[in-house]
């Protein structure tokens, strides 16, 4: 069993660990968002629980359990990170609202470690097939992110953003077992945390660019439904 793990089973403990990543981060931002107070706090505990994860990872040659932990300190953080985007707009960020976006993502990726396991060889065929699925949704939660705000296209993003992340690592592991898979997945982790991270900063730069305390286009005030182009709030009367 463990030698199949090791060789043919790569992709199913990369599927794993996705599944793991997609339980642990909207749980986390649900959490994070509740307890953090200022938006700020999430980027703070992000940055630090990235920056331990770096220093373990550091001794995953030593220890595999660090590569374990390190990715794990990076989905945490990117759950504290991603809150900061929902603290800072003030959408409602409860689990239930959160977990229906993970669940296209979290999918995608089974199927395709699922055909990874049973066709390792031809990884590059379901890898650009996935690729292409993935680079859609991406490009559709932004669309409609953009259109109509709210909570589920902005997690639906930032999931899709992790389910790359794990779709890179089942293409540098899978069919190459000279190659340490707990090191591939720690750095995977990385990889979704600086992702997530970005399109976070964006999200609040784009937010606190409009001149609006509102989600764009959650609120009628801020933008222009019509011509799809986006308004200073009015000046309230003294």
């Amino acid at each position: 069993m463990i030698a199949f793990l090791k060789n043919r089973g790569r992709a199913l403990v990369v599927m794993l660990f996705t599944a793991l990543s997609f339980v642990i981060f909207p749980l986390l931002t649900a959490v994070a968002c509740r307890f953090l107070g200022e938006w700020f706090n999430g980027i703070v505990a992000g940055i630090l629980l990235m920056v331990l994860a770096l220093v373990l990872h550091r001794f995953g040659d030593m220890y595999a359990v660090c590569y374990v932990i390190s990715f794990l300190l990076n989905t945490v953080g990117m759950g504290c990170f991603a809150s900061s985007y929902y603290l800072y707009s003030g959408i409602p960020s409860a689990l239930p609202d959160l977990l229906p976006s993970v669940l296209l993502p979290l999918g995608l990726m089974l199927i395709i470690c699922a055909a990874l396991t049973a066709f390792p060889q031809i990884k590059h065929v379901f890898a650009g097939v996935g690729a292409i699925l993935l680079v859609g949704s991406i490009v559709t939660a932004i669309v409609f992110w953009v259109r109509r705000g709210g909570e589920f296209y902005a997690f639906s993003l930032f999931s899709l953003l992790v389910a790359g992340f794990h779709l890179c690592v089942c293409m540098a592991t899978v069919n190459e077992p000279e190659r340490c898979l707990l090191r591939d997945v720690s750095f995977g982790g990385f990889g979704m945390f600086g992702g997530v991270g970005i399109a976070v900063l964006i999200a609040i730069f784009c937010i606190g660019g409009d001149g609006c305390d509102c989600d764009c286009c959650d609120c009628y005030d801020c933008c222009d439904w019509n011509g799809g182009g986006s308004k200073r709030k009015k000046k309230k009367l003294k």
